[in-house]
């Protein structure tokens, strides 16, 4: 939806990443210096050659940054998907969720490598601060920081016993209790016990056939024991366990056309749900559905409720520090592991059992199709620095780093109510023997085992060349290697003429194997010069890169399951500056030559009529863009705050690629290429990246009222993101309009800082906005549109408790 003009912040004032505790008394803390440890070592975030963002945990609860999808809003150029867990940063990301393909922004849990986003959803008395490093990273981070890093930092320890408990009620029966303990055991070890416990009884979409509620909906636990010590003054350590659970329904896609009349009877693996009988062959109960998601974006009609299931997912963090002297030798390592499930309605309507006659056979059909994934991984890494601590013109850092995971994931369909599935027969000879057990009534199964392993060697250079400049030189050896074996069972029913389940031919436990191996060098060159303590001017040259990698599971032909790796030339100019201890501006122009981005091209496989990926390299894409972030203390009471980014792109490449979502190039704004068939190229050249619009803004205003029994904050929040498209196919289909966002929230601090009350107002103007769109064509032409609506207008009240 278009920008409203109902945002009544002062535009005006429009300025960025925020402050420390905004509940403090004087201007001085207002500013008070945000310290990032982007480069693996604690600096300034004015005095790091970065454009990075730092949210810390006071600014969540002030500004309400608590998920992922906060922190896209308030830094420039990250955009966040929830619906698909993929994050894009300046383009830059990941275009499907196989494991045999890499996402394209790498996320650290106090440094140990995570390919899941959702560490970025901890709650603020779980995070001291978040960091995001916009940009390639190709010296320090290497792994998968193509388009950036996401640094999740937890609160440590502390040296005096402190508490804290925290509890949320709102809108949808949300309902979060939060508590944490911590501080030293003897003169040396210390620890701390935290956890959350969050449960929403309501979603935001309703089954109009019964009192059913999706999206959002969760009963989720999040726990973690710390310890740190120090053994004398050479030795520092801190271990961390975590444990986590979901139990969700987290229905956020919606279709928004008319349900499609399926013209044939037969499907490929099973027969259509909307058949409706033609003049030769009817059916004994029609089909008569309506869409209500047509009308009502918060409706709909299925017959198999959204689950999704993380079971008990378990990790360890471990950081050592040995003091030399002359450097610092730092070790982090990690492993987790954990299962995930997910099960969804794949043909997206309800309908009861019709019979028909097909073939000369009576069939029955249940057409209650369910689509499920799972996954089940661990990993883990090993990293070593050994870095400088010297006062001289020269500090240096130089590493080596190891990663290993395993995946067992598999996604497939299955027709849970239809009791011939039970048992498949090997052929469709009524009298040929019975096949595999098929407890599950799966349709399809397929996936892979998956091993990966990368390793690196590093290391940075920073050397003063006077007492204004500085240069920095940071060069990175990676090597990837992955294995995968994937498999796939296929199973028919209601062919005519075939009254049993069959195992399609050769589809009995299919298998295959994957391999690839890939190396690169990356690194950084950089100039910065600080004429004063208040400005820093930085231009810098990065190399960035990611794995080559597979779709695995598909059984693609010839090399269309592999893709090679992608490259980024990038090159980019900052300044930051403090104005008068009252105003900071961090502003970034930055130009990309991003070679061969892994894009998996959706096609209908020709057997079983169901979609499938086929991998290649785009040729190349350009990325540029500008980027300002600001905070401005106006006076020692009023802030404000502003994040925003200007990003274009642009795909460069002139060969023609089949669009699964409209196969024969007939939408109006297709763009047909090559020789006309069954299936019709399109041209993509000169089209947008997805998830990338070309304007995103996040404002935060925020007055504290100072009095004698405590402080008084009004803290509000305006968001914009342009339109974007979510497909490199720039149709009308894929593009997701602007929307706007306005949040309120009211705080109440007690003089001495033991108690905070909180009461929020989420998307206070109820807009609707979607944070992904797309199109799925059926087998017979018709397009169902589908989008991803943002949350509707929530409300709370959160209380905080410290002793």
């Amino acid at each position: 939806m278009k920008a409203t003009g109902r945002a009544w912040l002062p535009i005006g004032g429009l300025l960025s990443f925020s402050a420390t505790p905004l509940l403090a008394q004087d201007s001085a803390s207002l500013l008070e210096e945000v310290v990032v440890t982007a480069q693996k070592r604690s600096e300034s975030i004015q005095d790091v050659p970065i454009a990075v963002t730092a949210i810390t945990s006071e600014m969540k609860d002030v500004m309400g940054v608590l998920t992922v999808d906060d922190l896209a809003d308030f830094t420039p150029g990250l955009s966040y998907a929830a619906t698909l867990d993929r994050m894009s940063l300046r383009g830059v990301g990941r275009l499907t969720n196989n494991y045999g393909s890499d996402p394209g922004v790498a996320t650290y849990s106090d440094g140990f490598y995570t390919a899941s986003n959702t560490e970025g959803n901890k709650r603020p008395i779980i995070v001291d601060r978040v960091e995001v490093l916009r940009g390639p990273q190709g010296t320090l981070y290497g792994r998968n920081s193509i388009g950036g890093a996401l640094n999740i930092i937890s609160k440590r320890p502390t040296e005096d016993l402190q508490g804290e408990v925290r509890a949320t009620a709102g809108s949808y029966e949300t309902r979060i209790f939060e508590g944490a303990l911590s501080g030293p055991i003897t003169d040396w070890l210390r620890f701390r016990s935290a956890g959350t416990k969050s449960e929403q009884g309501r979603g935001y979409f309703r089954d109009v056939d019964s009192a059913e509620t999706e999206g959002n909906v969760s009963d989720d636990l999040y726990v973690e024991q710390q310890l740190e010590f120090n053994v004398g003054d050479k030795l520092d350590g801190w271990i961390r366990y975590a444990h986590s659970e979901w139990n969700q329904s987290r229905r956020s896609t919606i279709s928004v056309t008319p349900y499609s009349i399926a013209p044939s009877y037969f499907g490929g693996l099973f027969p259509n749900s909307t058949f409706n009988g033609t003049p030769t062959q009817s059916v004994s109960v029609p089909f008569t559905g309506t869409n209500p998601s047509i009308d009502n974006h918060r409706l709909y009609n299925n017959d198999t409720p959204a689950r999704a299931n993380l079971d008990g997912h378990h990790s360890y963090v471990t950081e050592l520090i040995g003091h030399l002297g002359w450097a610092d030798l730092k070790y982090v390592g990690g492993y987790a592991a954990s299962t995930y499930s997910q099960v969804t309605d794949y043909d997206t309507i309800q309908r009861g059992p019709y019979s028909t006659v097909a073939g000369g056979v009576q069939f029955t059909i249940y057409p209650q199709v369910e689509s499920f994934y799972m996954e089940d991984k661990e990993y883990y890494s090993n990293e070593l620095n050994l870095i400088s601590t010297g006062d001289g013109p020269l500090q240096w850092i130089v590493g080596l780093y190891q990663y290993h995971e395993q995946v067992n994931q598999h996604q497939g369909i299955r027709v849970p109510k239809q009791p011939e599935l039970a048992a498949p027969r090997t052929s469709t000879s009524r009298t040929s023997p019975l096949g595999p057990a098929n407890p599950d009534h799966n349709l399809q199964i397929s996936g892979a085992l998956l091993d990966a392993d990368a390793r690196a060697v590093f290391g940075q250079i920073d050397y003063d060349l006077s007492s204004t400049w500085k240069t920095t030189i940071g060069v990175r050896y990676t090597e990837d290697n992955k294995d995968a074996e994937e498999f796939r069972t296929r199973v028919l029913f209601g062919v005519p003429g075939v009254p049993h389940a069959y195992y399609a031919t050769g589809e009995i436990d299919r298998r295959g194997l994957l391999s690839g191996a890939w190396h690169a060098t990356t690194g950084t060159a950089g100039l910065q010069w600080t004429p004063n303590d208040d400005s820093l001017v930085f231009a810098k040259y990065t190399r960035g890169y990611k794995s080559g990698g597979f779709n695995a599971g598909a059984f693609a032909p010839d090399r269309t399951g592999y893709t090679e790796p992608e490259f980024i030339n990038a090159y980019e100019l900052g300044v930051k500056q403090t104005f008068l201890r009252r105003l900071t501006a961090n502003l970034s122009v930055f130009h990309y030559d991003y070679k061969d981005a892994q894009y998996p091209s959706t096609v209908r496989d020709p057997v079983s009529n169901i979609n499938e990926s086929r991998f290649f390299n785009l040729e190349n894409a350009v990325s540029q863009g500008v980027e300002l972030e600001a905070l401005w203390a106006v006076t020692d009471d009023l802030q404000l705050n502003l994040s925003y980014s200007f990003l274009d792109t642009e795909i460069q490449d002139t060969r023609c690629f089949i669009d699964g979502d409209d196969t024969m190039a007939t939408v109006p704004d297709a763009r047909p290429c090559g020789t006309p068939g069954a299936q019709t190229g399109q041209l993509i050249d000169g089209g947008s990246l997805p998830s990338s619009p070309k304007n995103k803004i996040a404002v935060n205003a925020n007055y504290t009222w100072q009095m004698p029994l405590g402080a008084l904050t009004l803290s509000s929040t305006w968001t914009y993101r342009d339109e974007a498209y979510f497909s490199v196919f720039s149709r009308d289909y894929n593009r997701a309009p602007s929307y706007d966002e306005t949040d309120v929230r009211l705080l109440w601090n007690d003089a001495e800082n033991r108690y905070t009350l909180i009461g929020f107002v989420r998307n206070a103007f109820d807009q609707e906005g979607y944070e992904a769109v797309g199109a799925t064509q059926t087998t017979w032409g018709s397009r169902t549109l589908t989008v991803s609506p943002t949350a509707p207008r929530v409300y709370g009240v959160e209380a905080q408790f410290r002793f």
